[in-house]
């Protein structure tokens, strides 16, 4: 079921893939009744596909479906919390219940949230996220993937991320909502969805969250607020993770020393390592496979802050490139501006420029 409850999800401007442009009047529930007069076509694997998907799984395509064991209904199966503090945001027409609601209010609060959720920072352009998050009401923790929630049954996340997966491949080419979003149910103007700025990769780093700073062997990141999220930028394997490091840690309560490796397996960087190191906490453990914008670790604020770089395929050091070699500490070397590079990217913008060169060693 729709369980995104709490509401409040930030849309994140990035370069745009898809405009979906929605603008109106007022909305009233007689306009909102009224015929759509268009229909919004998506691509193949975008937001149409995953919202026919997501319908076909929770109710068949029952706009007027009733979950009897809970308070889920409409053909998104939103429960009436989640519908209550979404359906205004997404500028809908008043309707207590979401099978109250017309297919088409149906459609664009479901086109709110699901765009919302693939732009922010958890969801970071991935429809198997979204799928996630949908399910569980934020995007699974690795260690989450295989453990079903309360009330349940034996459903997992990835059970049902996979579900929703071989749904949407399942789907005709051109694939659209099933009924438009006439204009006068919304009041929001415009919504977007972004894309990475290098297939199968995300951009990591939220502005919001980040303070750019020096690059020496990596680039330093400043955490704005304790436990930002550290998201794998692309599919891959920790091969190492440990808080036993050499690297800087508070000296009060001992926290961080953190180095976490990710030995990507997928896109133009398959088969090579990069490191997040220093005030790190809750690190996914060696062996976990993730996807690109998976949780792997936290960040804390305060010294040493994080850093970010290529890696050695081995223990927790940066790549050869990386490394001072007899430089003084906090030059930029050539393998902290190669992942410069790599970062400007996927769009994050660096506090130094690393200038013209290769991104990768």
């Amino acid at each position: 079921m729709a369980a995104i409850a709490g509401g409040g999800l930030l849309v994140v401007g990035m370069p745009v893939a898809l405009l979906v442009a929605i603008t109106g009047l007022t909305p009233t529930a007689a306009t909102c009744d009224a015929p759509p007069a268009a229909t919004v076509a998506l691509a193949p694997g975008d937001l149409g596909t995953f919202l026919a998907a997501i319908r076909t799984h929770e109710s068949g395509g029952d706009y007027t479906a009733a979950n009897p064991s809970s308070t889920a209904s409409g053909a998104y199966q939103f429960i009436d919390s989640t519908w209550r503090s979404e359906s205004a945001p997404a500028g809908a027409a008043p309707y207590a219940r979401a099978m109250d609601a017309p297919p088409a209010v149906q459609d664009a609060v479901a086109t709110f949230m699901a765009t919302n959720l693939y732009n922010s920072p958890a969801g970071n352009h991935a429809w198997a996220n979204v799928a996630g998050g949908w399910y569980l009401g934020h995007v699974p923790l690795p260690s989450e993937m295989d453990v079903a929630p309360p009330g349940n049954g034996n459903l997992t996340p990835r059970m049902y991320e996979d579900a929703i997966a071989a749904l949407m491949a399942g789907q005709p080419a051109g694939a659209t909502t099933t009924t438009a979003v006439p204009t006068a149910c919304l009041t929001s103007a415009v919504v977007t969805l972004s894309a990475p700025g290098v297939a199968g990769y995300i951009d990591p780093i939220t502005p919001s969250n980040w303070t750019a700073a020096r690059t020496d062997q990596g680039v330093d990141w400043v955490p704005t607020v304790d436990g930002v999220p550290i998201l794998a930028i692309g599919d891959g394997v920790i091969t190492f993770s440990s808080t036993a490091t050499g690297w800087p840690f508070d000296t009060i309560g001992s926290r961080g020393g953190g180095f976490i490796v990710v030995h990507l397996t997928a896109g133009p960087k398959a088969g090579q390592y990069y490191y997040v190191a220093e005030h790190l906490i809750n690190l996914a453990p060696v062996g976990t496979v993730v996807k690109a914008g998976d949780t792997i670790a936290q960040a804390l604020t305060g010294y040493a802050w994080s850093e970010w770089g290529w890696a050695a395929p081995i223990g927790d050091s940066p790549c050869g490139p990386c490394l001072y070699a007899g430089q003084k500490d906090g030059t930029a070397t050539i393998g902290g501006k190669m992942f410069a590079r790599f970062l400007r990217e996927l769009g994050a913008v660096t506090a130094d420029d690393p200038g013209a060169g290769t991104d990768s060693p």
